[in-house]
């Protein structure tokens, strides 16, 4: 234990103190292993993605001045559009900067993946439409920070790649069996089974450090399960030709709540 193998157990066999004592350090041993993994590794991944989402930013106000003043000199020079991209994207670095906390509510999330969208549309030449059938009732629940993004990212990457016109991305949101279930369903060219496998494969790998620059659905699915668990995460279903369904299954909390809870288990 000492060196570090949690997964130690004794077994003793009797009813005295020494058996007690068994059963005690044995107890102690899994106890430890589950808060290290519920503090230490969520704590790294949360920091990965943070560090991933901003390593622009090194300076970012310095970084935010200058796009404002670059956006200033397309208007002048009636770049409108260039004037609107750089406009939104000054938005996501301003929320990045003004956003701390590790959870936010679900309408600050959806929100910046409005300005993300908007974004991307303007390079993609609106060859898609994004449709959003979020319950009202559900954008005050808490959600981690840069959750919902990465998967939206994910489908105009790879389902709207070589998509020019017609395509679609509907972004849903709802309740269901006291669980908070968000889904963003695309009309790409999909994958087949041996893909979904592979890519369901590696949503539970772990890594010292993330393999890519990107934020990457795994490293979304993995914050959710060691915060709240197995039953929470990614799901992902296509099917070649019929596009991508990813599904996120988070707890119905307020954000309040969810912050108490996440303070309570980095406690």
């Amino acid at each position: 234990v000492e060196g570090g193998r949690l997964d130690t157990h004794i077994v003793v066999g009797s009813k005295d103190e020494i058996g007690y004592l068994e059963q005690s350090f044995s107890t102690m041993c899994a106890k430890l292993a589950a808060y290290i993994q519920n503090v230490y590794v969520f704590e790294i991944r949360t920091k990965t993605a943070e560090l991933n989402a901003l390593q622009a930013q090194i300076d970012p106000h310095f970084l935010f001045n200058t796009l404002e003043s670059i956006r200033m000199t397309a208007q002048i020079n009636k770049d409108t559009q260039t004037a609107k991209m750089i406009h939104i994207l000054g938005n996501m670095f301003r929320w990045n900067i003004k956003v701390k906390s590790i959870v936010v509510d679900l309408k600050e999330e959806i929100d910046y993946v409005r300005s993300y969208i908007e974004l991307q549309k303007l390079r993609y030449n609106n060859a898609f439409d994004v449709t959003f059938d979020v319950g009202s009732h559900t954008l005050k629940l808490g959600v981690l920070r840069l959750t919902l993004q990465p998967i939206v990212e994910n489908a105009i990457r790879h389902g709207m790649g070589e998509v020019t016109v017609g395509g679609r991305i509907a972004i849903e949101g709802s309740i269901i069996d006291n669980r908070l279930v968000l889904t963003v369903t695309d009309n790409g060219k999909g994958m087949d089974e041996q893909k979904v496998r592979a890519i369901t494969a590696a949503l539970t790998q772990t890594y010292d450090v993330e393999p890519t620059a990107s934020i990457g659905l795994s490293n979304v699915h993995q914050r959710n399960c060691i915060l709240f668990g197995d039953g929470f995460g990614i799901r992902i279903s296509s099917g070649t030709g019929r596009g991508t369904r990813v599904t996120l299954t988070l707890p119905v909390m307020p954000k309040e709540e969810m912050e108490r809870y996440v303070q309570g288990i980095h406690r």
